[in-house]
C-alpha cells in the first residue's frame, strides 16, 4: 500500500534481494554462533528496512547492506547481550559514508 501510494521502495526485486541476503546470513551465523536455526523475523525486518533506506540503481548495495546489518548484530554487542545500535541504520550509514554513489 505504501509503495503504491508513495513509492517508498526502489523496487520489489531489490527489496526481495535484501530480505534474502539477510535471511541467509542470519541462518548461517545463527548456526555458527548458537548451533541452531534461528527465527527469521529479525532478518525479514532488516531486509525490509534496507529496501526502504537504500536507494541505488545497482543490486549489490542491497545485499551488502543486509549482510553488514545482520553481521553487526553478532559483532556489536553490549553487556546484557543486546546490540547497542540499530543494525540497519549502522550499515546504511556505513554504505553511504563509504560509497557516495548511493544517492539518498
Amino acid at each position: 500500500m505504501g509503495h503504491l501510494s508513495y513509492g517508498i521502495l526502489e523496487s520489489y526485486q531489490r527489496t526481495a534481494l535484501a530480505i534474502g541476503a539477510a535471511a541467509i546470513t542470519e541462518l548461517v551465523l545463527g548456526r555458527i554462533f548458537f548451533g541452531k536455526w534461528l527465527n527469521l523475523a529479525s532478518a525479514y525486518i532488516t531486509g525490509i528496512s534496507v529496501g526502504i533506506l537504500i536507494r541505488s540503481p545497482a543490486f549489490w548495495p542491497y545485499a551488502l547492506c543486509s549482510v553488514i546489518s545482520i553481521m553487526s548484530k553478532y559483532v556489536l554487542r553490549v553487556k546484557g547481550g543486546t546490540f547497542g545500535i540499530h543494525p540497519t541504520s549502522a550499515s546504511a550509514s556505513c554504505c553511504y559514508w563509504r560509497r557516495r554513489q548511493f544517492p539518498a
